[in-house]
């Protein structure tokens, strides 16, 4: 198995409402064997003072054909610091595959409090796609 990383590192924040887009390219939905989502974020991301809890946050993704993930709910995560949260995808992987993944982060008690690091999307794919996708092929040996 292979793995292909693709991150979006931009800093967002303060606000109740954070979108992060994860650009996937090159992959054979065919191949793929897992996903596993990351997401960087502070509840308490605008001040040590401000008060946001990950209580009151939660988090779906949005594929390129625009079907929804729920990575956490409201009243499932806790506490006020930054943390990595992950969630993992292992069937049921969309023909719309390639495109724009879109994090949602949101404060549902509207303290304006989270801010997101980085958001990353790690694919695990058969090793057949090495020698089939584009942007492997350069490792081919």
């Amino acid at each position: 198995m292979a793995t292909a990383t693709f991150t979006n590192a931009s800093n967002y924040g303060p606000n109740d409402y954070i979108e992060s887009t994860v650009t996937i390219t090159g992959i054979t939905v065919a191949d793929v064997t897992n996903m596993r989502f990351e997401l960087d974020w502070n509840p308490n991301g605008a001040s040590p003072s401000c008060g946001g809890d990950a209580y009151s946050s939660s988090c779906f993704i949005t594929d390129p054909g625009y079907n929804y993930y729920y990575m956490f709910g409201s009243y499932d995560k806790s506490g006020t610091i930054a943390r990595t949260d992950t969630y993992d995808k292992t069937s049921g992987f969309p023909a719309n595959f390639n495109g724009d993944w879109v994090f949602t982060l949101e404060d549902e008690d509207y303290t304006g409090c989270n801010t997101v690091t980085e958001t990353r999307i790690i694919v695990t794919y058969t090793a057949a796609a090495a020698t089939t996708n584009a942007p492997f092929l350069m490792f081919v040996d």
